[in-house]
Parts: structure tokens; C-alpha cells; sequence
């Protein structure tokens, strides 16, 4: 969620390298899919009766998948991966084997299938496996992300509110799971002579993280949301810089559960700066 938060980079650089960490392997440009899991047995492979399905990929590059790669079976909280296509699939490096998956918060560990792979991903007592493929059509296509102009009057700086008491925030995600988190205040800014805030979804301590809405939003910008970063603050202030704001992957793949803005982040308010919507040729 924050891979972005801004830096001491120049706009241009902190542009490149967020539009370089789209096209990286494995990379939200190459997720080709998500599939949700109950309780029982699931195969992967190529085939096409397979319920998750990879790509054949190319015997002449070494990238062939297997018919059947592989079955993944839910049993509750717990999953297990049973390969079928031994030396085919890959861990760190190594020949994977069959076995109880590991989780590291809500994201198991990834496997390797050719230029292929895919990993056990949880949202809440959703159990799903994400699939990508570096090959992709839309990794290829991807030319750049679109962008206002750099414009310096939406650099502006943000001061710490603290809430009486701490409050609780609730959001949905993109598909539609119920959120909260617990905030001590909001980020009060000015801009065109009026005064508005945004609470940070961020844990407590770390640099301020906002999804938000604005009156571009579904016309100029991608509609569900954008994210912002800003820096560590210093004696509770810090600066919101709207041109490095970006879209949530979500906007890239339909195959992402990106966090909605909660309402006390829709502004009444036409952001022109940042990361345009996407328009795929």
C-alpha cells in the first residue's frame, strides 16, 4: 500500500520509479487473476478444465505449464498445495514440495510455474489464489502512467489535529468488505483559501497514508480512489504533495481488493495534479 510515500527524489525520478515498480516482475501489470476458495480440493494447471487456470505457456522458452500443476485444497483456516508436475514448480529457487502453506499476514509464500506463479492470498476469512504471468498483454501494453502537469501549488502543508479521544473509521474495500481503523486525529490543509482534512489509514507511528476521492474522481482520475503518501511528520506537521498522488492498483487489474476512501476523505474539492486515469490502447 505505501511502496510510493514520497522521498527526497525529484517528481520526475519519484514518477519513473513508481511507473518501473509497476513493470517489475510480478508486478501489479502482470496479476491475471484472483480466485476465491471454499473448503475443498482445487486444481491448477493449463488445462482448461483446471479451476485455476495458468497460461500454456511456450515449450521452445521453457515456460510450458503443465495440465495440471498442482491442487490446492482449503480445510477452514488452513491450506495445503500438493504438486502434481514434480520440478515444475518452483520456491525461492528450489523444487517445491507438497505441504501446509505458511502465511505472512494475509499473503502466503509464491510459487514459480515457467514465467508464471502464484501465491495464497486472505482477506478476512476470504482464502484466494492470485495468480501472474510476466508475459502478460497488459504488462506489455503498458506505456506510462499519464500525469497532470507538476503544478507547486498542490505542495502544501498539512498540520496534525488530535481528536479528543480516539476514533474509530470505518471503509469498504473493493470487494466490499468492511474496514475500520482506529485514528487520533486529522491532517488539516489549506488550498484555494479553504480549509480541508484527511485521516491517515496508516498504522500508528508510521508516515501518514490516505486514499481519497476528489471532485476528478470517475472523470479525470481513476474513480475509485487515489493514494497519497507524505513523509514521517516533524512537530506534527508534514507535506501533502497531490502531485505524486497515484492510482491504486485496482486500477490497473481487476484482480486487487483496494481500499475504498473512507467518507471523511471525499473532498469537495477538483484535484488536478498527480496520476491521470488510465486509458489502455
Amino acid at each position: 500500500m505505501t511502496e510510493a510515500i514520497a522521498s527526497n527524489d525529484s517528481l520526475a525520478q519519484w514518477r519513473a520509479n513508481y511507473e518501473a515498480r509497476l513493470r517489475q516482475d510480478w508486478g501489479w501489470l502482470s496479476v491475471t487473476g484472483l480466485h476465491w476458495l471454499d473448503d475443498g480440493e482445487y486444481s491448477l494447471g493449463s488445462a482448461e478444465s483446471a479451476a485455476i487456470r495458468l497460461e500454456p505457456g511456450d515449450a521452445g522458452t521453457g515456460s510450458a505449464v503443465p495440465g495440471l500443476v498442482a491442487t490446492v485444497n482449503r480445510q477452514g483456516s488452513r491450506v495445503s498445495l500438493h504438486i502434481q508436475a514434480p520440478g515444475a514448480v518452483l520456491k525461492a529457487g528450489l523444487p517445491a514440495e507438497s505441504g501446509p502453506l505458511r502465511f505472512d499476514g494475509t499473503q502466503g509464500e509464491r510459487f514459480v510455474v515457467g514465467n508464471q506463479s502464484f501465491l495464497v492470498v486472505r482477506r478476512g476469512d476470504r482464502v484466494g489464489v492470485r495468480t501472474w504471468n510476466n508475459d502478460s498483454a497488459q504488462r506489455r501494453q503498458y506505456r506510462g502512467s499519464d500525469w497532470f502537469e507538476p503544478d507547486g501549488n498542490w505542495r502544501v502543508e498539512a498540520e496534525f489535529r488530535p481528536f479528543g479521544e480516539p476514533r474509530t473509521v470505518h471503509y469498504l474495500n473493493v470487494i466490499g468488505d468492511e474496514k475500520q481503523a482506529t485514528v487520533t486525529g486529522d491532517w488539516a490543509f489549506r488550498i484555494q483559501d479553504r480549509e480541508y482534512s484527511l485521516v491517515s489509514l496508516a498504522d500508528e507511528g508510521d508516515a501518514p497514508f490516505f486514499v481519497f476521492r476528489d471532485g476528478t474522481s470517475g472523470t479525470e482520475t481513476y474513480g475509485a480512489s487515489r493514494f497519497l503518501a507524505a513523509p514521517l511528520p516533524d512537530n506534527g506537521r508534514t507535506v501533502l504533495d497531490f502531485n505524486r498522488a497515484y492510482n491504486p492498483p485496482c486500477a490497473f487489474t481487476p484482480h486487487a481488493t483496494c481500499p475504498l476512501p473512507p467518507r471523511q476523505n471525499i473532498l469537495d474539492l477538483r484535484i488536478t495534479a498527480g496520476e491521470r486515469l488510465y486509458e489502455w490502447p
